[in-house]
């Protein structure tokens, strides 16, 4: 399980993108302020960029007004 809590864009992809030769089925990703719209939808943003690069298949297992959690096919 990893919490991601990086908030602003460049840091958000640069932990997905650090990440990505660690990750593999099953695990979960938690993005803490995801649907923030206050903060111009950084984590978004980057997740959006980061898929674009990986072609990650994931469900969303859980989510909030701010908050979203992934788990990875």
């Amino acid at each position: 399980m990893i919490f991601l809590d990086a908030d602003l864009y460049n840091a958000t992809l640069y932990v997905l993108l650090k990440l990505y030769p660690f990750l593999k089925k099953g695990d979960i990703i938690i993005f803490d302020e995801f649907f923030s719209v206050s903060k111009a939808a950084h984590e978004l943003r980057a997740f959006i960029d980061f898929l674009s690069i990986y072609k990650l298949e994931y469900d969303v297992i859980a989510k909030t007004s701010a908050q979203i959690a992934i788990i990875l096919k």
